[in-house]
Formats: structure tokens, sequence, C-alpha cells
């Protein structure tokens, strides 16, 4: 029933306003969903917290190069030497593991329990077929004694509907569970997690995190973030997420995007061609901070880079 709702088109919301549905999603939300949704919110925190304090903590290594150099006293100049994020962090390596195996078995579980309903429906569907095939291809009489007929409400034998199959099936399609949460949120979030985890497994005492390893434990947690934020719209302290959500992707905002996005494009295949130095990652933060964000400087090393061109 759930599945089926979930499933409505956007013309037959009508139904959520009769009293019988919000009855039950009210009870499903009170008894059910409320007390798992306020832990995952706090284990999000949790991991948010642990992967900042990894991610700007010192290393042993940073300490004493900074006090060789300092004479015993750190120094601002010493801070911003190099990547100095201790590898070897047993505890919050064990909690960062303990979000990612969590992660993994609520996913898991998911996946097994929708796999199990699309199996059963299918189940019921091909049923239904192959007796539907057998009742209108065989025209011989029924010499088992059973009549092709079932009982009515009243007693009385009624021919069986063969014309309407089982479709429960469609609803529980793997569509339905890869949805836009799991593959732009979810997936990523749980392939840099556990790239990280397993990266410093067995790091060193006086080993430092490596510029990979600084990205993977930066884009987790950019990523739970953005879960965090898109979970705390299904609170009541939270609803307005949703409106911000729906007003940033409507009609006219995301028309707005496309252009913008479109002549961006444009704008940067043409100084591409043009044969700018450096590559297309950094060609394109010059034209973003340029064009966007208004920075002259940008532009002004934009035309040093291209051929041809001069600042003046």
């Amino acid at each position: 029933i759930f599945m089926a709702l979930a499933s409505m088109k956007p013309s037959h919301f009508r139904i959520f306003t009769t009293v019988p549905v919000q009855g039950i999603i009210y009870c499903l939300w009170d008894h059910l969903i409320v007390r798992p949704l306020y832990v995952r919110i706090v284990a999000d925190i949790i991991g948010v917290c642990v992967m900042y304090t990894w991610g700007v903590q010192d290393s042993a290594s940073k300490e004493r190069t900074c006090a060789a150099d300092a004479g015993g006293q750190t120094t601002g100049s010493c801070a911003k030497d190099g990547r100095y994020s201790s590898a070897d962090t047993p505890l919050l390596w064990t909690i960062l593991a303990a979000s990612l195996f969590r992660d993994l078995s609520i996913l898991i579980n998911r996946a097994y329990s929708h796999w199990r309903k699309l199996q059963g429906h299918l189940r019921k569907y091909r049923r239904w077929y192959r007796r539907s095939k057998l009742r209108t291809s065989s025209k011989e009489p029924d010499l088992t004694g059973r009549s092709p007929f079932g009982m009515g409400k009243n007693g009385t034998e009624c021919e069986q509907d063969t014309q309407r199959p089982p479709s429960l099936h469609a609803l529980w399609k793997p569509g339905a569970f890869l949805s836009w949460e799991m593959l732009v949120l979810e997936a990523p979030l749980y392939m840099c997690k556990a790239l990280f985890v397993s990266s410093t497994y067995a790091a060193a005492a006086a080993q430092d995190l490596t510029e990979r390893q600084e990205q993977w434990l930066a884009a987790s947690m950019w990523l739970q973030c953005m879960r965090l934020i898109y979970t705390v719209r299904l609170t009541v302290w939270g609803k307005k997420v949703t409106t911000i959500m729906k007003t940033f992707f409507s009609g006219a905002i995301f028309g707005m995007l496309v252009v913008v996005f479109l002549s961006f494009m444009a704008v940067l295949l043409a100084c591409k061609m043009l044969h700018c130095a450096g590559t297309t990652a950094e060609l394109t933060l010059e034209l973003y901070k340029g064009l966007l964000s208004g920075d002259v400087g940008a532009l002004d090393t934009l035309a040093n880079e291209t051929k041809g061109f001069d600042s003046a």
C-alpha cells in the first residue's frame, strides 16, 4: 500500500487528502519512522564531526617538525607547510568504520527486502500468466472435476477475470530502489568512505594522510552533509528545506541555470580552442572566478595565458 502511495503521479495526489490515507500515514510515521529518522540524523552529525576532526587535526610529525624549526614553539608559518593530518587515529577510524558498516548493513537489508518483494510478486504474475495461457489455448474439457468458475459473494459461481493480471511487481521494479538519492548521495558517499577507511586501515604511527586520502575524506564529509540536509527536510523543523528545494528546481530557475550553464560551456570551449595554457580544470576555475564572481584578476590571468592576447 505504501509503495503504491509513493508511486503516485502528481495528478493523483488528491488521494492524500482522504482521511483513511492520512490516518495510515500518521500511524506509520509516529510508530515506525520518527525514532529511526532521529537516530540517523544524530549518526550523520556524529559522522560529520568525526571527519572534520580528522581532517583538521595535527599529527605528531608536524609537531616534531615545527618544534625543531621554531625552537620548541609552533609558528603560524609552519602550520601552512604541507598536509599534516595524521593517518593513525584509531578512535576516529573505528567510529568512521562503524558508521560505514551500519550504512552498508542498512543498504544491503533494504536491497534484499526489495528483491524478495519483487520476486514474490513476479512469481504470482508468472503463475497467473501460465494459467491464462492454458485457459486460452486448451479447448478440452476439464477432467479433474474442478469448475472453471470461482465462487461469488452469495455462493454462486462467477468466472474468474483472466484479463486483469497481478501487477504489483511494477511497484517494486529496480528503478524504485535506485532512486536519485541513492545514485547521487548514498552510493558516492559509501564509495568515498570505503576507499578512505580501507586506505587508512594499516597506517603507521608517524604516517600522514596523502593528498588522495584527504580528497576522499573531504568528499565524504561534503556528501554526508548533503545527506544530512536532505534528511532534515522530513522533520517538523525542516519543512522549509523542501520548499527551498522545490523553488530551486522549479521550471523558471532551472531554465535560467540551463541557460547560464550552456553560455559558460560556450565560453569555455571557445577559450580552449585558443590554446590556453594550463589544464581544463584550471581554465574552468579561472572562467568561473572571472565570469560568475566578477574577479578581474582571474580574467587578466586568463588573458595572459591565452595565445595571441595581451592583458593590456
